[in-house]
């Protein structure tokens, strides 16, 4: 977000609200190509800049995260969100987001307030979307009221099954029961289901998060590059 905030939005607002852009334009320098020299610089900050920030905080985690005992699970929006590929694939897309509202609005603050209030909306969908970024694993187990994941699984979706490993809805009456397990298995409940990430899916996710965050920041640019081929004036 500090990306998008402070190098992206300013970046090519403050010249087009200054009006000094022309100038450049107005010599043998293409829009296009001041667009691209304009954009070369902040991009490799910002690629450097989380580039090494990423494999610090990598490094910082594993150790903190078996200090506190599981606090910090791996899907959770941090340390998701701070270590690994995908520190470098949302800073440029808050970054070119940041971009592309300086060219569009071409007021410094204007922009700057766009960034976060659209880049906060980025990150909250890109946080709900990762769970469907992969296929989850399934797996059914009988004589269990517990969800048959592994330890440090992230469960997308659990319940109970019947004898003959049919999904059945929850008995809603039995949480209230003394003896949860019987009251289920009264009910025609005796196993349980889960569909789960392992946490061997931690970096495949990252790296499918990677992706579309460029993904989406090359749209930006090519948005961009249209705008100032055609619009800009």
């Amino acid at each position: 977000m500090l990306f998008g905030l402070f190098l992206g939005g300013p970046q090519l607002a403050q010249e087009l609200e200054s009006g000094t852009y022309r100038t450049v334009c107005s010599q043998s320098v293409s829009r296009v190509r001041w667009f691209a020299a304009k954009l070369a610089v902040p991009v490799a900050m910002t690629v450097v800049v989380s580039g090494t920030l990423a494999p610090a905080m990598t490094w910082w985690w594993h150790p903190a995260a078996e200090v506190m005992g599981g606090q910090f699970p791996w899907y959770e929006w941090y340390p998701f969100n701070g270590v690994g590929p995908v520190v470098v694939g949302q800073s440029v897309l808050m970054l070119l987001i940041g971009v592309t509202f300086g060219l569009l609005l071409r007021r410094t603050l204007a922009a700057m307030g766009a960034t976060l209030a659209v880049g906060a909306g980025v990150l909250i969908g890109l946080d709900r979307i990762r769970g469907r970024l992969l296929p989850t694993v399934s797996a059914n187990a009988q004589h269990t009221t517990a969800p048959p994941a592994p330890d440090g699984a992230w469960i997308m979706a659990d319940g109970p099954l019947t004898s003959s490993d049919a999904r059945a809805p929850d008995v809603t009456s039995c949480h209230s029961a003394s003896d949860y397990a019987a009251c289920m298995v009264g009910h025609g409940r005796t196993g349980h289901w889960a569909e789960f990430h392992p946490a061997s899916q931690l970096w495949p996710l990252q790296w499918a998060e990677t992706g579309l965050s460029l993904l989406l920041a090359g749209a930006l640019a090519a948005l961009c590059v249209w705008r100032v081929r055609r619009q800009l004036a």
